[in-house]
């Protein structure tokens, strides 16, 4: 299985799979994780009930905001 990091990494290189995939961290929290050519964004279901989002784009800005 690759690590986060990996597919962070693949994804600035363009060489990242596209398609959505699902994980659990070490929380043994469930996580998203959608890969486009545009964008990598991981949806972390939270066990304190709030969903984290943390977007990725190509030019290394990096967005975090919260739903419920």
């Amino acid at each position: 299985m690759r690590s986060f990091e990996e597919f962070k990494n693949e994804f600035y290189n363009g060489t990242a799979p596209k398609g959505m995939f699902t994980s659990v961290n070490e929380n043994n929290e469930n996580i998203i994780l959608e890969i486009t050519d545009e964008y990598l964004k991981t949806s972390t279901l939270q066990n304190n009930g709030w969903i984290r989002v943390n977007v990725y784009h190509k030019d290394h800005t990096v967005e975090e905001y919260y739903d419920k």
